[in-house]
């Protein structure tokens, strides 16, 4: 079998480790400041969502089923399944649990991603892999059961330019004619992280996707070489106004459109 491009370039990153399970550190994907303060703030964030669609299921007497758009190799569903109940971690006490998921399926633009995915959560058979465009997600789903949630984390949507971004979302409204919870999660312009682009996005001469690297996940001597491989990476950078306004301007949003909240989890 040939084996698949990868177009988003994290095929180097996986492959040197850096998305495998690993202890919390000072440094690396998953230091400190993520696993005790991001992703407990992300938890936090999503929970009162999670809660009303749990509700509904389990009045319904069904399980929940779920789709990851971005899904990376999985993390967003190690974050999923320790959403506390109440308003601390709650000792062990977690909102979402396997018996409760009737179906998880991740979607990510990145092949090494997905098999990395698929190896992670191979006993778990709720669970599905796939590669695929977002910006096709219509015909990515198409033949699928809706979903009761279309999820997504770690700023996943920012790869994502304006026109990819509005028919991924048409493809949720056109998979789902019922009541779901669409979670939107991207980089935010006024992070404390990058200053420099706090500006960027108020000239219209400028492009909207920005570049971005990661090279930060390697020691000093490497990064030259990573920042090479990575020069094509770009992300958009959204302002909570401008948010809103993309998506009440695509068509059927405001029709099907019950609530929408916008929550800054900035460390």
């Amino acid at each position: 079998m040939k084996p698949q491009r990868d177009p988003t370039g994290y095929s180097r990153l996986v492959g040197d480790g850096h998305y495998a399970d690993a202890p919390s550190g000072l440094w690396g994907k998953f230091d400190n400041v993520r696993r005790n303060w991001e992703n407990q703030i992300t938890r936090f964030a999503i929970r009162p969502a999670l809660e009303r669609v749990f509700h509904q299921t389990r009045t319904a007497d069904r399980r929940v089923r779920i789709a990851d758009l971005g899904c990376g190799a999985g993390e967003g569903l190690n974050l999923l399944l320790k959403v506390p109940v109440g308003q601390t971690t709650a000792r062990g006490r977690y909102l979402l649990d396997w018996e409760d998921l009737a179906a998880f399926h991740g979607i990510d633009l990145c092949p090494t991603m997905i098999t990395q995915a698929q190896s992670r959560f191979a006993a778990y058979p709720q669970t599905s892999f796939a590669v695929g465009d977002l910006a096709d997600l219509g015909r990515l789903l198409h033949g699928q059961q809706p979903f009761d949630i279309y999820y997504n984390s770690y700023g996943a949507l920012s790869h994502l330019d304006d026109e990819q971004l509005r028919r991924m979302i048409d493809g949720v409204l056109t998979h789902q004619s019922g009541p779901c919870v669409l979670l939107i999660d991207v980089h935010g312009q006024y992070s404390p992280e990058w200053p420099g682009y706090w500006n960027y996005s108020r000239d219209p001469a400028v492009p909207r996707m920005q570049p971005y690297n990661m090279v930060w996940m390697y020691p000093a001597a490497a990064r030259e070489a990573r920042l090479e491989e990575q020069k094509n990476y770009r992300i958009r950078y959204w302002r909570g106004e401008e948010l809103r306004r993309h998506l009440q301007g695509i068509p059927g949003v405001a029709d099907r459109q019950r609530s929408l909240t916008f929550i800054d989890r900035s460390v």
